[in-house]
Formats: C-alpha cells, sequence, structure tokens
C-alpha cells in the first residue's frame, strides 16, 4: 500500500509541472502577438496612404511615367510611355556633307498631319550648335487635318569640322518628333592646276615661231591669285594669267610660246605659282627641224653652142618640208631657164631627200651666171659658165644628161 501511495503523490506532481508550462508558453505567444502587431500599427502610421488604402509611391518623368506601388509583402514598378505624335517627318534625317567655311545651303524637311484634327505645336527647339544649324518653321505652328507644312533648315559651318544637332517637334501633349541634322566645315582653299597634263606643238623649223593655248584652273573651293609662270627652257616661253585671281573652279587661258633653236626633240615644264606659295606644272614639248636646200652639181659649164641643154638637179637635204617660193632666178641674160623646164617650181614642195630638176640653155655667149632656188627662207644656188672649146681635153665641155623632168 505504501508504494502505491507514493506512486500516485508522484503522478500528481507531475500534472501540475506540465499545466504551469503550458500557461507559459501561451503568455509567450501573447507577448510576440502583441509586439508585432504594434510594430504593424508604427509602420503603417509613419508610410503615406493613398485614397484606397494602399501605401504607394509615385515618381514621374517628361517623357515617360514611372510608376511604383509597395505593399507590406511586395514591390512592384510600371514604365508608362505616351503615344506617338501623329505628325511625320520627312526626311527623319538630313546630311549637308563637307561645304566651305563660310558658305550657306538650305533643305527642306515636312511634317504631315494625318489625323481629322488639328495638330498645334508648342515649339521646335534647336541642338547644341544653333548659329551653325537653322531652322524657319513659322508656317508650322498649326498644321490642319489632312495637311502638311514644309519647314527650311539651313547650314552655315563658321569651323571646319564635322557638326551635327537635332530639331525636335513638340506637340502641346508634350510629345516630340525629332529631325537629326549634321553636315562637316571644310576650309577655303585654293587648288592651282594645268587643264592640259601635256602640251604638245609639235615639229617646227629652226628659228620659226609657233603658238598654242594652254588652260590654268582653281580646282580648289576658295580663291587663288597667279604670281607667275615659268618655262624651263628658253625655247619656250608662256605668258597671259599672271596676276589674275580665279575663284573657285575658274579657268584662265594663257600662251605657250615655241621657237626652236636646235633640231630633234624638245621637252620641258611649265611652272605655274599662286599667292600661297603653292605650284602647279605641267609638260611641254617640240620638235626642231632643219629646212635644207642644196645643188647637187654646185657648178656647170655649158658648150658655147647656142640651143645647147643642160639638166641641174636640187635636193630637199633638211629634215622638213621645204616649200619652194616661185619660179628659179638667173642673174646673167647669156643664160635662160627652157619653157616648161622649172621642175622645182612644178613641184612647189619637197619633202625631206626629195629632189627636183630644172632645164638650163645659153645663147651661145661667154659669161658667169647664178641660178638660185629659194623656200622657207633657204635657198641653193648653182654656179653656170660657158668655155672655149679645148680639142686637148675634150671632156672638159661635156655635160652629163641627167634625167629630165618635164
Amino acid at each position: 500500500m505504501t508504494k502505491v501511495s507514493v506512486d500516485l503523490v508522484h503522478t500528481g506532481d507531475d500534472d501540475e509541472r506540465r499545466e504551469r508550462r503550458r500557461k507559459q508558453t501561451r503568455s509567450a505567444l501573447s507577448a510576440v502577438i502583441f509586439i508585432g502587431a504594434m510594430l504593424a500599427l508604427l509602420s503603417a502610421a509613419e508610410t503615406p496612404k493613398s485614397d484606397g488604402g494602399t501605401t504607394t509611391q509615385t515618381t514621374e518623368t517628361v517623357a515617360t511615367q514611372t510608376v511604383t506601388t509597395t505593399t507590406p509583402t511586395t514591390t512592384t514598378t510600371t514604365t508608362i510611355t505616351p503615344p506617338p505624335l501623329p505628325v511625320s517627318v520627312d526626311p527623319a534625317a538630313i546630311d549637308f556633307g563637307a561645304m566651305p567655311v563660310g558658305t550657306s545651303a538650305t533643305q527642306p524637311v515636312a511634317f504631315t498631319n494625318p489625323d481629322a484634327t488639328e495638330f498645334v505645336t508648342a515649339g521646335i527647339t534647336g541642338g547644341l550648335t544653333p548659329t551653325d544649324f537653322t531652322i524657319a518653321a513659322e508656317k508650322c505652328a498649326r498644321i490642319a487635318p489632312k495637311d502638311f507644312c514644309v519647314a527650311t533648315i539651313t547650314f552655315t559651318p563658321h569651323s571646319t569640322g564635322p557638326q551635327e544637332t537635332t530639331f525636335t517637334l513638340r506637340a502641346e501633349s508634350n510629345g516630340s518628333l525629332p529631325v537629326k541634322v549634321n553636315g562637316s566645315g571644310v576650309a577655303l582653299v585654293g587648288e592651282l592646276d594645268f587643264q592640259e597634263k601635256e602640251v604638245a606643238l609639235g615639229s617646227h623649223r629652226i628659228g620659226a615661231t609657233s603658238q598654242r593655248p594652254v588652260t590654268i584652273v582653281n580646282n580648289g573651293n576658295g580663291p587663288l591669285t597667279i604670281k607667275t609662270l615659268t618655262s624651263g627652257d628658253p625655247q619656250f616661253t608662256v605668258a597671259g594669267c599672271e596676276g589674275t585671281t580665279l575663284p573657285a573652279a575658274a579657268p584662265c587661258q594663257a600662251t605657250v610660246e615655241f621657237r626652236p633653236q636646235k633640231r630633234g626633240r624638245i621637252s620641258t615644264t611649265l611652272t605655274a605659282t599662286d599667292d600661297s606659295g603653292k605650284s602647279a606644272t605641267t609638260m611641254v614639248s617640240g620638235a626642231g627641224t632643219l629646212h635644207m636646200l642644196r645643188a647637187v652639181t654646185p657648178q656647170l659649164t655649158l658648150k658655147q653652142t647656142q640651143g645647147k641643154v643642160a639638166t641641174v638637179i636640187f635636193e630637199n637635204s633638211g629634215d622638213d618640208v621645204v616649200t619652194i617660193a616661185g619660179p628659179a632666178k638667173i642673174t646673167s641674160g647669156a643664160y635662160f631657164i627652157v619653157e616648161e623646164g622649172d621642175g622645182c617650181a612644178k613641184k612647189q614642195q619637197l619633202q625631206p631627200g626629195e629632189t627636183c630638176a630644172i632645164d638650163v640653155g645659153s645663147f651661145g655667149n661667154t659669161g658667169r651666171a647664178t641660178l638660185t632656188v629659194t623656200g622657207d627662207g633657204v635657198e641653193a644656188s648653182v654656179a653656170l659658165n660657158s668655155g672655149r672649146i679645148d680639142t686637148t681635153s675634150p671632156k672638159k665641155f661635156i655635160v652629163p644628161r641627167v634625167s629630165t623632168i618635164r
């Protein structure tokens, strides 16, 4: 019995301890719940509430709208983009290319309103270089329904190098339509040159003068002044454009003169210089030729017999054509040219190496004379004479007959 009683008493003590632990646990949970509720109330008191009771935070930008929503458990961000303008632009980009500094160029740009309502422009703004790029868009303040307007963009580069900007058409709704513009400024520089890369004056006899025009041009984008024109050989001279100011792309015509002093091909360089010290060159060439006539038989003796005839031969021994100046001439009346016997005058021109013949007769009188043929500033002569009959030397008076041109 005693053992059982002890066991019962022991069992009762365990039940009381378990009951106390349950009460302590419930008290701790209640404290935790109370503290959490207080923290939540404090957080709600510090955060502004929207009309609907949901905690929100909102920020806005000009072109887009960003909305940030925060709840005790989540955060959501949404970006809202305004609808594009109903107006279209053509072209959307303009390239003026390279232009000399100080010059201007314009290009049109069209804005079209396809809507059924009028489009009101809030303004057109420029970029970083408004002094170089400008826009005239007065007619685009209001664009009627189904209509368009044309603005004019001007580029006037004031410095060298690439430039760009953006013109933006803005609407009352705060939408925008950009037009990109670019160009480049280049320095104003003249560029001297000869239009002919080689000037050929052909063949001319020594001492004769020939001329030909030669063109000097300005291939640059700015003006220049021609200072000097020179030749590398005194047989060529050039003149006519010294002191002339040439605008961009303008020509000037000078004259080159050729007076050969020797036989054969001659070439040299013509040089033009401008006020900046720059120069241009071209090649010039020609050839000097020699006009020559010679008598194949420089002396001729005719028999003292009336009516005897001998033939005299002349040759072009030069390297250019000789034009015969006229009939051959005899300085004495004791000799005469047979009728129709002046073959040199008949030919009129002798090519290099070509010959002509003249038939000469005497009246049987003694004496001396000279037969002369001329052409192109040169001449050839034959000494004529007649002598007594000498039986000891008959061959002295025998004149060989050569082919006669009839």
